[in-house]
């Protein structure tokens, strides 16, 4: 029988979203630390459904100030990843990706995570 979670930590993410991929090292040492202490829900938030709408709002509509606001990211958060992802991979919204991580939870919460991680590593390490 498992311990009941003393704290419930919601998660709102999304693969294509830099600032996600920063937390993954502070969301395995919490599983690491409090095991089922802790508990951590998912929500896939889709940061943007289109990219140039999304530019535009966020001022980062030239490539040079996009690269420049992922490259502070990382070095805020510490967890590296391939800078010019977004740039690269010539994707325009990130919902679908959002949805296949849902779909995943619907085969258990390990299948989504592994999934999830395994997304994020593809789009932000390997694209």
């Amino acid at each position: 029988m498992g311990v009941t979670p003393r704290i419930e930590i919601i998660h709102y993410g999304d693969p294509w979203c830099w600032y996600s991929w920063g937390l993954e090292p502070a969301i395995q040492r919490l599983h690491e630390a409090y095991g089922d202490q802790v508990a951590i829900s998912y929500k896939m938030g889709g940061v943007f459904n289109d990219l140039e709408k999304w530019r535009a709002k966020y001022g980062v509509g030239d490539d040079a100030a996009l690269s420049q606001w992922i490259r502070e990211t990382d070095q805020m958060m510490r967890n590296p990843f391939e800078l010019d992802y977004v740039l690269k991979s010539g994707m325009k919204d990130t919902w679908k990706a959002c949805v296949a991580v849902k779909a995943a939870q619907l085969q258990g919460e390990e299948s989504m995570l592994r999934f999830y991680r395994k997304l994020m590593e593809a789009i932000q390490l390997f694209s």
